[in-house]
C-alpha cells in the first residue's frame, strides 16, 4: 500500500474511529443508495472485509471494495462536505495508485438513480462510462430502487497502458 497520493493515508479501522465516520455521515441520504447500509453495524463491517481498502483524505473517504486482484474493483467515495469536484484530481491520483497497486482491469462503481450530481461528476469530471442500470437492485426509504452501473478502464486511466 505504498506510495499514496500525498494527504491519503490508509484508513485504521479503531472502532472510536469508525464511529466518528459514522457520526458524520449517517445522515446523508445520498449516501445509503440502500437502506441495507443504513445500519451502523453493517456499514461499519464494511470497513473490516479482507477484499475492501479504506482510504482517508481531509473531508472524506475512498472506499475501494471487492477488490479482486489482477482484475477488478469498486470505488466508493463519501465526501461529507459534498466538494467532489474540488478533488476531481486527487481521486484521479487514486484511481492510478489503484490501477498499479492491485493490477486492475477496471474499476467499478453504483450510484443509485436519484443522485443525479454524483452521477454527472463520475461521468463528467471522472470518466466513467455508463453501461446500464440495475432495476430495482435496492432499497432506498423503503421502495426499490434502481442503480446505474459505472466503469472505467486501465487504459482511460493509464496513457501508456502500464
Amino acid at each position: 500500500m505504498n506510495n499514496l497520493p500525498t494527504g491519503v493515508k490508509l484508513l485504521v479501522a479503531a472502532p472510536k474511529h469508525l464511529e466518528e465516520i459514522w457520526d458524520k455521515i449517517k445522515g446523508y441520504d445520498a449516501i445509503f443508495g440502500n437502506d441495507y447500509m443504513r445500519d451502523q453495524m453493517t456499514y461499519m463491517n464494511q470497513f473490516l472485509e479482507k477484499d475492501t481498502v479504506v482510504l482517508e483524505m481531509d473531508g472524506g473517504i475512498i472506499l475501494l471494495t471487492h477488490i479482486i486482484p489482477g482484475l477488478r474493483c469498486e470505488v466508493h467515495v463519501v465526501f461529507w462536505d459534498h466538494k467532489l469536484s474540488a478533488r476531481k484530481e486527487k481521486l484521479k491520483e487514486l484511481m492510478v495508485w489503484a490501477f498499479l497497486t492491485f493490477d486492475l482491469f477496471r474499476i467499478e462503481t453504483f450510484v443509485a438513480s436519484y443522485a443525479r450530481a454524483l452521477m454527472r461528476f463520475i461521468e463528467k469530471k471522472m470518466g466513467f462510462t455508463y453501461e446500464g442500470t440495475m432495476r430495482q437492485r435496492v432499497l432506498h426509504k423503503g421502495l426499490p430502487t434502481d442503480l446505474k452501473v459505472y466503469s472505467i478502464l486501465r487504459e482511460e486511466v493509464l496513457e501508456d497502458g502500464n
